[in-house]
């Protein structure tokens, strides 16, 4: 894993002057270097552990409470963003 500093670093290098991440395609909404992208952007448990402390039980709810906040900064809380997250995270729910 890449040393704090260094992830400080390379994080601040990737804001543009615009404060979105000069990787990110407005246009197509994708991520220029998704396969490539830092660890610190995988929204995965293990991340999500050493990032922020969180437990693995308690990861899909604390990954989709970050989303839902910011769809919600970005696009509103009465977005058709926020209403196709929504419907799409009750669509795959197991139980």
């Amino acid at each position: 894993m890449i040393q704090r500093s260094s992830n400080v670093k390379l994080y601040r290098s990737m804001i543009g002057p615009d404060g979105w991440c000069v990787h990110f395609e407005k246009s197509t909404r994708k991520c220029s270097i998704y396969p490539d992208r830092p660890y610190f952007c995988r929204v995965e448990a293990d991340v999500f552990k050493s990032l922020y402390g969180i437990d693995k039980k308690k990861f899909n709810k604390e990954a989709c409470g970050c989303c839902r906040d910011t769809i919600k900064a970005i696009y509103g809380s009465n977005s058709k963003e926020l209403h196709n997250f929504n419907h799409a995270i009750r669509s795959s729910d197991p139980d």
